[in-house]
Protein backbone atom coordinates (compact mmCIF):
# COMPACT_ATOMS: atom_id res chain seq x y z
CA UNK A 1 0.00 0.00 0.00
CA UNK A 2 0.85 3.52 -0.40
CA UNK A 3 0.68 7.18 0.11
CA UNK A 4 -0.58 9.76 -3.10
CA UNK A 5 3.40 10.00 -3.60
CA UNK A 6 3.45 6.62 -4.25
CA UNK A 7 5.60 5.70 -1.19
CA UNK A 8 5.15 2.89 0.71
CA UNK A 9 2.95 2.47 3.72
CA UNK A 10 2.56 -0.64 4.37
CA UNK A 11 2.36 -4.61 3.20
CA UNK A 12 0.48 -7.45 3.92
CA UNK A 13 -1.43 -11.00 2.83
CA UNK A 14 -4.52 -11.74 1.77
CA UNK A 15 -6.58 -14.41 -0.32
CA UNK A 16 -8.86 -13.68 -3.49
CA UNK A 17 -12.90 -15.35 -2.37
CA UNK A 18 -13.98 -14.10 -5.78
CA UNK A 19 -11.89 -13.77 -8.79
CA UNK A 20 -11.32 -10.51 -8.52
CA UNK A 21 -11.77 -9.62 -4.95
CA UNK A 22 -9.43 -10.12 -2.28
CA UNK A 23 -10.37 -10.50 1.72
CA UNK A 24 -7.37 -9.29 3.97
CA UNK A 25 -7.38 -6.77 7.23
CA UNK A 26 -8.47 -3.45 7.40
CA UNK A 27 -5.50 -1.88 9.50
CA UNK A 28 -3.09 -3.15 6.14
CA UNK A 29 -4.58 -0.71 3.83
CA UNK A 30 -5.84 2.10 6.50
CA UNK A 31 -3.86 5.48 5.46
CA UNK A 32 -3.00 4.67 2.39
CA UNK A 33 -4.42 6.26 -0.98
CA UNK A 34 -3.76 3.29 -3.34
CA UNK A 35 -2.47 -0.19 -3.90
CA UNK A 36 -1.16 -3.20 -4.92
CA UNK A 37 -1.46 -6.30 -5.07
CA UNK A 38 0.85 -9.62 -6.06
CA UNK A 39 0.14 -13.08 -6.96
CA UNK A 40 2.21 -15.44 -5.47
CA UNK A 41 4.68 -16.78 -8.49
CA UNK A 42 3.90 -14.11 -10.35
CA UNK A 43 5.69 -10.53 -11.21
CA UNK A 44 2.76 -8.33 -12.80
CA UNK A 45 1.53 -5.89 -10.35
CA UNK A 46 -2.53 -5.23 -10.19
CA UNK A 47 -4.07 -2.30 -8.76
CA UNK A 48 -6.45 -1.96 -6.35
CA UNK A 49 -9.74 -0.36 -7.72
CA UNK A 50 -11.12 0.20 -4.39
CA UNK A 51 -12.94 -1.18 -1.45
CA UNK A 52 -16.19 -3.26 -1.54
CA UNK A 53 -17.03 -3.88 1.79
CA UNK A 54 -15.51 -3.95 5.67
CA UNK A 55 -16.32 -4.84 8.94
CA UNK A 56 -14.29 -2.41 11.06
CA UNK A 57 -15.17 -4.29 14.34
CA UNK A 58 -13.48 -7.47 12.99
CA UNK A 59 -10.53 -5.42 10.77
CA UNK A 60 -11.82 -6.82 7.57
CA UNK A 61 -11.75 -5.92 4.14
CA UNK A 62 -12.51 -7.04 0.83
CA UNK A 63 -10.89 -5.19 -1.96
CA UNK A 64 -11.74 -4.77 -5.61
CA UNK A 65 -8.59 -5.60 -8.06
CA UNK A 66 -8.90 -4.34 -11.51
CA UNK A 67 -8.17 -6.54 -14.46
CA UNK A 68 -7.33 -9.86 -13.04
CA UNK A 69 -9.09 -13.17 -12.72
CA UNK A 70 -7.33 -15.49 -9.93
CA UNK A 71 -7.79 -18.80 -8.54
CA UNK A 72 -10.30 -18.65 -5.37
CA UNK A 73 -9.50 -20.58 -2.36
CA UNK A 74 -12.08 -22.59 -0.70
CA UNK A 75 -13.37 -21.24 1.81
CA UNK A 76 -13.88 -24.04 5.34
CA UNK A 77 -16.15 -24.09 8.28
CA UNK A 78 -15.84 -21.89 11.07
CA UNK A 79 -18.00 -23.50 13.55
CA UNK A 80 -16.10 -26.76 12.90
CA UNK A 81 -12.43 -25.14 14.43
CA UNK A 82 -11.79 -26.96 17.55
CA UNK A 83 -8.59 -26.24 20.16
CA UNK A 84 -5.70 -28.95 19.01
CA UNK A 85 -6.55 -28.94 15.42
CA UNK A 86 -3.35 -28.36 13.04
CA UNK A 87 -3.51 -25.01 10.84
CA UNK A 88 -1.03 -23.47 8.45
CA UNK A 89 -0.71 -19.63 8.14
CA UNK A 90 0.02 -18.52 4.39
CA UNK A 91 1.49 -14.66 4.15
CA UNK A 92 4.43 -12.91 2.89
CA UNK A 93 6.52 -12.32 6.37
CA UNK A 94 8.92 -9.35 5.50
CA UNK A 95 8.29 -8.92 2.00
CA UNK A 96 8.84 -13.02 1.56
CA UNK A 97 6.09 -13.75 -0.54
CA UNK A 98 4.31 -17.12 -0.26
CA UNK A 99 5.39 -18.44 3.32
CA UNK A 100 3.96 -21.14 5.12
CA UNK A 101 4.00 -21.41 9.03
CA UNK A 102 2.44 -24.33 10.71
CA UNK A 103 0.68 -24.88 14.03
CA UNK A 104 -2.59 -25.71 16.37
CA UNK A 105 -5.18 -23.59 17.41
CA UNK A 106 -4.25 -23.14 21.18
CA UNK A 107 -8.12 -21.42 22.10
CA UNK A 108 -11.21 -20.18 21.31
CA UNK A 109 -11.16 -16.57 22.49
CA UNK A 110 -15.06 -15.11 22.70
CA UNK A 111 -14.78 -10.80 23.43
CA UNK A 112 -17.40 -8.23 22.55
CA UNK A 113 -16.72 -8.20 18.65
CA UNK A 114 -17.04 -11.96 18.44
CA UNK A 115 -14.95 -14.92 18.56
CA UNK A 116 -11.16 -15.61 17.44
CA UNK A 117 -9.23 -18.30 17.42
CA UNK A 118 -6.07 -17.96 18.84
CA UNK A 119 -2.58 -20.20 17.05
CA UNK A 120 0.91 -20.95 17.45
CA UNK A 121 1.43 -20.71 14.00
CA UNK A 122 3.35 -17.28 13.80
CA UNK A 123 2.34 -14.16 12.08
CA UNK A 124 4.74 -11.75 11.19
CA UNK A 125 4.80 -8.17 9.54
CA UNK A 126 3.82 -8.13 6.05
CA UNK A 127 1.96 -11.84 6.71
CA UNK A 128 -1.61 -9.72 8.63
CA UNK A 129 -4.67 -10.42 6.90
CA UNK A 130 -3.04 -13.69 5.14
CA UNK A 131 -5.38 -16.83 4.87
CA UNK A 132 -4.95 -19.25 8.01
CA UNK A 133 -5.80 -23.27 6.47
CA UNK A 134 -7.17 -26.28 7.80
CA UNK A 135 -5.40 -29.40 6.88
CA UNK A 136 -7.38 -29.97 3.85
CA UNK A 137 -5.77 -26.76 2.43
CA UNK A 138 -9.57 -24.68 3.23
CA UNK A 139 -9.81 -21.42 4.63
CA UNK A 140 -10.51 -21.02 8.62
CA UNK A 141 -9.93 -17.66 9.18
CA UNK A 142 -7.67 -14.32 8.58
CA UNK A 143 -4.56 -14.10 10.20
CA UNK A 144 -3.79 -11.48 12.13
CA UNK A 145 -0.80 -10.75 15.32
CA UNK A 146 -1.21 -8.39 18.78
CA UNK A 147 1.52 -7.52 21.51
CA UNK A 148 0.57 -7.94 24.73
CA UNK A 149 3.05 -6.76 27.93
CA UNK A 150 6.21 -8.00 25.22
CA UNK A 151 4.40 -11.48 24.19
CA UNK A 152 3.53 -11.66 20.47
CA UNK A 153 -0.30 -13.20 20.41
CA UNK A 154 -1.25 -14.92 16.55
CA UNK A 155 -4.79 -15.34 15.60
CA UNK A 156 -7.27 -15.30 13.05
CA UNK A 157 -10.82 -14.30 12.86
CA UNK A 158 -13.08 -16.60 11.81
CA UNK A 159 -14.09 -16.73 7.79
CA UNK A 160 -17.75 -17.36 8.89
CA UNK A 161 -17.04 -13.30 9.74
CA UNK A 162 -16.25 -12.42 5.86
CA UNK A 163 -19.74 -14.23 4.74
CA UNK A 164 -21.95 -10.71 5.16
CA UNK A 165 -18.96 -8.98 3.53
CA UNK A 166 -19.87 -10.74 0.40
CA UNK A 167 -23.29 -11.23 0.61
CA UNK A 168 -23.60 -6.86 0.77
CA UNK A 169 -20.91 -6.28 -1.25
CA UNK A 170 -22.53 -6.95 -4.07
CA UNK A 171 -21.46 -5.09 -8.29
CA UNK A 172 -21.54 -1.85 -5.86
CA UNK A 173 -17.49 -0.94 -5.92
CA UNK A 174 -16.04 2.59 -5.07
CA UNK A 175 -13.03 4.12 -6.73
CA UNK A 176 -11.46 5.16 -3.69
CA UNK A 177 -9.51 3.15 -1.54
CA UNK A 178 -8.91 5.09 1.98
CA UNK A 179 -11.61 3.45 5.02
CA UNK A 180 -10.95 6.76 7.03
CA UNK A 181 -9.94 10.19 5.85
CA UNK A 182 -10.24 13.94 6.97
CA UNK A 183 -12.38 16.10 5.81
CA UNK A 184 -11.39 20.28 4.71
CA UNK A 185 -11.97 21.21 8.71
CA UNK A 186 -9.88 18.46 10.18
CA UNK A 187 -12.63 16.08 10.74
CA UNK A 188 -12.12 12.31 10.55
CA UNK A 189 -14.23 10.71 7.96
CA UNK A 190 -15.40 7.10 7.79
CA UNK A 191 -16.54 5.21 4.51
CA UNK A 192 -19.80 3.95 4.06
CA UNK A 193 -19.12 1.12 1.27
CA UNK A 194 -21.67 1.37 -1.51
CA UNK A 195 -24.28 -1.66 -1.73
CA UNK A 196 -27.85 -1.64 0.02
CA UNK A 197 -29.77 -2.07 2.85
CA UNK A 198 -33.13 -2.19 4.20
CA UNK A 199 -34.29 0.90 5.36
CA UNK A 200 -37.25 2.17 7.73
CA UNK A 201 -39.51 -0.69 9.95
CA UNK A 202 -41.36 -3.52 9.20
CA UNK A 203 -45.25 -3.79 10.57
CA UNK A 204 -43.80 -5.83 13.83
CA UNK A 205 -40.89 -3.52 14.26
CA UNK A 206 -43.52 -1.04 15.12
CA UNK A 207 -45.78 -2.79 16.71
CA UNK A 208 -42.44 -3.51 19.38
CA UNK A 209 -42.27 0.11 19.34
CA UNK A 210 -46.30 0.97 20.34
CA UNK A 211 -45.91 -1.35 22.74
CA UNK A 212 -42.99 0.67 24.56
CA UNK A 213 -45.13 3.61 24.40
CA UNK A 214 -47.78 2.23 26.10
CA UNK A 215 -45.44 1.29 29.19
CA UNK A 216 -44.36 4.68 29.52
CA UNK A 217 -48.16 6.24 29.51
CA UNK A 218 -47.17 7.91 25.77
CA UNK A 219 -50.37 8.77 23.90
CA UNK A 220 -51.22 5.55 21.53
CA UNK A 221 -52.50 7.68 18.62
CA UNK A 222 -49.08 10.09 18.43
CA UNK A 223 -46.82 6.83 18.70
CA UNK A 224 -49.47 5.11 15.65
CA UNK A 225 -48.34 8.08 13.73
CA UNK A 226 -44.84 7.84 14.38
CA UNK A 227 -44.85 4.26 13.38
CA UNK A 228 -45.86 4.84 10.36
CA UNK A 229 -43.49 7.48 9.39
CA UNK A 230 -40.83 4.70 9.31
CA UNK A 231 -42.93 2.23 6.52
CA UNK A 232 -42.73 0.66 4.31
CA UNK A 233 -40.00 -0.87 4.61
CA UNK A 234 -38.13 -0.85 1.72
CA UNK A 235 -34.72 -1.71 0.09
CA UNK A 236 -32.40 1.32 -1.08
CA UNK A 237 -28.96 1.00 -2.31
CA UNK A 238 -26.34 4.07 -2.13
CA UNK A 239 -23.47 4.39 -3.63
CA UNK A 240 -20.07 5.22 -1.36
CA UNK A 241 -20.21 7.83 1.20
CA UNK A 242 -18.16 9.71 4.21
CA UNK A 243 -19.44 10.21 7.09
CA UNK A 244 -17.61 12.05 9.80
CA UNK A 245 -17.20 9.80 12.80
CA UNK A 246 -18.22 12.22 15.65
CA UNK A 247 -20.85 15.05 15.62
CA UNK A 248 -19.74 19.01 14.50
CA UNK A 249 -18.20 20.16 17.94
CA UNK A 250 -18.20 23.91 19.33
CA UNK A 251 -14.16 23.90 18.13
CA UNK A 252 -14.93 23.39 14.85
CA UNK A 253 -17.91 24.76 15.03
CA UNK A 254 -15.51 27.81 16.28
CA UNK A 255 -13.44 27.60 13.37
CA UNK A 256 -16.02 28.25 10.46
CA UNK A 257 -17.64 31.47 12.58
CA UNK A 258 -14.30 33.01 12.75
CA UNK A 259 -13.86 32.13 8.95
CA UNK A 260 -16.78 33.30 7.71
CA UNK A 261 -18.57 35.86 10.04
CA UNK A 262 -21.75 33.56 10.18
CA UNK A 263 -24.18 34.64 12.36
CA UNK A 264 -26.41 31.93 13.37
CA UNK A 265 -30.71 31.94 13.40
CA UNK A 266 -30.30 32.09 17.10
CA UNK A 267 -28.23 34.66 17.73
CA UNK A 268 -29.80 36.64 14.87
CA UNK A 269 -33.32 36.02 16.80
CA UNK A 270 -31.82 36.45 20.09
CA UNK A 271 -33.04 33.41 21.71
CA UNK A 272 -33.40 29.72 21.29
CA UNK A 273 -35.13 26.56 22.64
CA UNK A 274 -33.72 24.75 25.79
CA UNK A 275 -34.62 21.24 27.12
CA UNK A 276 -34.40 20.86 30.94
CA UNK A 277 -36.03 18.79 33.77
CA UNK A 278 -38.95 19.55 34.92
CA UNK A 279 -40.33 17.88 38.25
CA UNK A 280 -38.88 14.70 38.76
CA UNK A 281 -41.57 12.82 40.54
CA UNK A 282 -43.00 12.29 37.36
CA UNK A 283 -42.22 9.91 34.57
CA UNK A 284 -39.54 10.65 32.53
CA UNK A 285 -41.07 11.38 29.43
CA UNK A 286 -43.32 14.31 31.03
CA UNK A 287 -41.01 15.85 33.19
CA UNK A 288 -39.29 16.59 30.07
CA UNK A 289 -39.92 20.32 29.18
CA UNK A 290 -38.93 22.95 26.64
CA UNK A 291 -38.71 26.66 27.44
CA UNK A 292 -37.72 29.94 24.94
CA UNK A 293 -34.84 31.27 26.64
CA UNK A 294 -33.12 34.87 25.45
CA UNK A 295 -29.52 34.76 24.44
CA UNK A 296 -29.13 31.04 23.77
CA UNK A 297 -27.06 30.27 21.11
CA UNK A 298 -24.37 27.77 20.13
CA UNK A 299 -21.72 29.80 22.67
CA UNK A 300 -24.72 29.60 25.39
CA UNK A 301 -26.53 26.75 25.01
CA UNK A 302 -28.70 26.94 27.71
CA UNK A 303 -28.63 31.10 28.08
CA UNK A 304 -26.20 34.11 28.99
CA UNK A 305 -25.08 32.33 31.85
CA UNK A 306 -24.29 29.36 30.37
CA UNK A 307 -21.16 28.54 27.86
CA UNK A 308 -20.04 26.24 25.74
CA UNK A 309 -17.63 23.19 25.89
CA UNK A 310 -15.12 23.12 22.92
CA UNK A 311 -15.66 18.75 22.62
CA UNK A 312 -19.64 18.96 23.22
CA UNK A 313 -21.47 18.93 19.57
CA UNK A 314 -22.13 22.21 18.66
CA UNK A 315 -26.27 22.95 19.15
CA UNK A 316 -28.79 25.96 18.71
CA UNK A 317 -27.96 25.44 15.22
CA UNK A 318 -31.19 25.80 12.50
CA UNK A 319 -30.64 23.88 9.25
CA UNK A 320 -29.24 26.84 8.24
CA UNK A 321 -26.65 27.28 9.70
CA UNK A 322 -25.63 23.56 9.61
CA UNK A 323 -25.77 23.05 5.60
CA UNK A 324 -23.43 26.53 5.43
CA UNK A 325 -20.76 24.80 7.94
CA UNK A 326 -20.68 21.48 5.67
CA UNK A 327 -20.47 23.76 1.96
CA UNK A 328 -17.79 25.42 3.94
CA UNK A 329 -16.17 22.44 4.93
CA UNK A 330 -16.50 21.46 1.23
CA UNK A 331 -19.00 18.68 2.40
CA UNK A 332 -22.69 18.70 2.55
CA UNK A 333 -25.33 17.34 5.22
CA UNK A 334 -25.87 13.71 4.38
CA UNK A 335 -29.04 12.24 3.28
CA UNK A 336 -31.70 10.63 5.20
CA UNK A 337 -31.22 7.10 4.06
CA UNK A 338 -26.96 7.21 4.47
CA UNK A 339 -27.51 8.72 8.03
CA UNK A 340 -29.68 5.78 8.67
CA UNK A 341 -27.36 3.02 6.82
CA UNK A 342 -24.55 4.85 8.51
CA UNK A 343 -26.44 4.61 11.95
CA UNK A 344 -27.16 1.05 11.73
CA UNK A 345 -25.35 -0.85 8.29
CA UNK A 346 -27.01 -3.81 6.30
CA UNK A 347 -28.47 -6.32 9.33
CA UNK A 348 -31.50 -4.09 10.09
CA UNK A 349 -30.33 -3.69 13.45
CA UNK A 350 -32.77 -1.48 15.37
CA UNK A 351 -30.33 0.37 17.38
CA UNK A 352 -26.59 1.39 16.16
CA UNK A 353 -24.90 -1.65 18.52
CA UNK A 354 -28.16 -4.34 17.93
CA UNK A 355 -31.48 -4.77 18.37
CA UNK A 356 -31.86 -4.36 22.49
CA UNK A 357 -32.91 -0.91 23.88
CA UNK A 358 -29.78 -1.41 26.46
CA UNK A 359 -30.17 1.74 29.23
CA UNK A 360 -26.84 2.39 29.28
CA UNK A 361 -25.65 2.28 25.95
CA UNK A 362 -26.18 6.14 24.93
CA UNK A 363 -26.45 9.60 26.69
CA UNK A 364 -29.62 9.57 27.79
CA UNK A 365 -29.22 10.11 31.63
CA UNK A 366 -32.50 10.89 33.77
CA UNK A 367 -29.79 11.94 36.46
CA UNK A 368 -26.99 13.28 34.89
CA UNK A 369 -29.44 15.16 32.19
CA UNK A 370 -26.52 16.87 30.56
CA UNK A 371 -24.54 17.03 27.04
CA UNK A 372 -21.61 15.15 27.04
CA UNK A 373 -18.16 15.50 24.49
CA UNK A 374 -18.68 13.91 20.97
CA UNK A 375 -17.54 10.10 21.40
CA UNK A 376 -18.08 9.84 25.15
CA UNK A 377 -19.64 6.87 25.01
CA UNK A 378 -17.95 4.26 22.87
CA UNK A 379 -20.93 1.68 23.12
CA UNK A 380 -23.25 3.85 20.64
CA UNK A 381 -20.92 2.86 17.95
CA UNK A 382 -22.16 1.77 14.73
CA UNK A 383 -20.79 -1.03 12.24
CA UNK A 384 -18.90 1.51 10.15
CA UNK A 385 -17.28 3.19 13.76
CA UNK A 386 -19.69 6.41 13.33
CA UNK A 387 -19.96 7.48 17.38
CA UNK A 388 -23.36 8.96 19.10
CA UNK A 389 -25.71 8.24 16.60
CA UNK A 390 -28.18 7.13 19.38
CA UNK A 391 -29.05 9.64 22.51
CA UNK A 392 -26.56 12.84 23.54
CA UNK A 393 -28.43 14.81 20.71
CA UNK A 394 -30.33 14.87 17.41
CA UNK A 395 -28.96 15.78 13.72
CA UNK A 396 -29.90 17.36 10.58
CA UNK A 397 -29.65 15.72 7.42
CA UNK A 398 -30.21 17.26 4.35
CA UNK A 399 -33.89 15.74 3.11
CA UNK A 400 -36.98 17.72 3.11
CA UNK A 401 -39.62 15.82 5.15
CA UNK A 402 -42.55 14.27 3.99
CA UNK A 403 -44.48 11.66 5.39
CA UNK A 404 -46.04 9.32 3.00
CA UNK A 405 -42.31 9.49 1.39
CA UNK A 406 -41.14 5.95 1.97
CA UNK A 407 -43.97 4.51 -0.59
CA UNK A 408 -42.63 6.51 -3.83
CA UNK A 409 -38.78 6.64 -2.56
CA UNK A 410 -36.29 5.38 -5.67
CA UNK A 411 -34.90 3.04 -4.86
CA UNK A 412 -31.36 4.47 -5.76
CA UNK A 413 -30.15 7.47 -3.55
CA UNK A 414 -33.14 8.85 -2.55
CA UNK A 415 -32.72 12.45 -1.78
CA UNK A 416 -36.31 13.21 0.09
CA UNK A 417 -38.87 15.27 -1.59
CA UNK A 418 -38.45 18.66 -3.26
CA UNK A 419 -40.21 20.58 -0.75
CA UNK A 420 -41.71 19.83 2.30
CA UNK A 421 -43.30 21.43 5.99
CA UNK A 422 -39.45 20.84 7.28
CA UNK A 423 -36.72 19.31 7.01
CA UNK A 424 -35.88 15.33 8.62
CA UNK A 425 -34.06 15.50 11.70
CA UNK A 426 -32.41 11.81 12.71
CA UNK A 427 -30.93 10.26 16.05
CA UNK A 428 -34.12 11.25 17.34
CA UNK A 429 -32.83 10.45 20.78
CA UNK A 430 -31.36 13.35 23.12
CA UNK A 431 -29.32 13.09 26.58
CA UNK A 432 -33.03 13.52 28.36
CA UNK A 433 -35.40 11.16 26.15
CA UNK A 434 -35.99 7.79 26.93
CA UNK A 435 -34.84 4.40 25.29
CA UNK A 436 -37.75 3.98 23.45
CA UNK A 437 -36.71 6.97 21.33
CA UNK A 438 -33.12 5.95 20.44
CA UNK A 439 -34.28 3.73 17.57
CA UNK A 440 -32.43 4.50 14.28
CA UNK A 441 -35.41 4.47 11.81
CA UNK A 442 -37.22 7.16 13.89
CA UNK A 443 -37.88 10.30 11.83
CA UNK A 444 -39.31 13.34 12.54
CA UNK A 445 -39.02 16.89 11.28
CA UNK A 446 -38.54 20.85 12.34
CA UNK A 447 -38.59 23.60 10.26
CA UNK A 448 -35.08 24.69 8.72
CA UNK A 449 -35.16 27.88 11.04
CA UNK A 450 -35.89 25.74 14.48
CA UNK A 451 -32.50 25.31 17.09
CA UNK A 452 -31.98 23.87 20.20
CA UNK A 453 -30.25 22.62 22.84
CA UNK A 454 -30.81 18.90 22.39
CA UNK A 455 -29.70 19.34 17.77
CA UNK A 456 -26.72 19.24 16.55
CA UNK A 457 -25.29 17.71 13.36
CA UNK A 458 -22.64 15.78 11.00
CA UNK A 459 -21.58 16.11 7.67
CA UNK A 460 -21.03 13.77 5.11
CA UNK A 461 -19.24 13.82 1.51
CA UNK A 462 -19.14 11.38 -1.67
CA UNK A 463 -16.57 8.78 -2.54
CA UNK A 464 -16.58 9.20 -5.27
CA UNK A 465 -15.65 12.70 -7.61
Amino acid sequence: MEDSDGKPVSIGSGFFVREDVVATNLHVIEGAAKGYVKVVGQQTRYRVAGVVSLDRQRDLVLLKIHDVKAPVLLLGDAGQVAVADQVYAVGNPEGFEGTFSQGIVSGIRHSDVGTLFQITAPISRGSSGGPVLDVHGRVIGVAFASVESGQNLNFAIPVSYLMPLLAHGGKQMSVVLRPVIRGDDGAEMLLVPAGEFWMGSTQDEVGQFLKACKKLGIAELACNIVGRLEQPHHRVVLEAFYMDRYEVTNALFDRFVIATGHRTTAELEGKGLVLHQADATVTWVRRVTWASVDGASWQTPNGPSSSSHLTHPAVQVSWHDADAYCKWAAKRLPTEAEWEKAARGTDGRQYPWGDQSDMGRANSDRDRGMMLPVGSVPTTVSPYGVHDMAGNVEEWVADWFGQAYYKQSPERNPKGPDSGPGKVVRGSGYWLSDPVFWRVPRRVSHKPVYHSNGLGFRCAKAATP
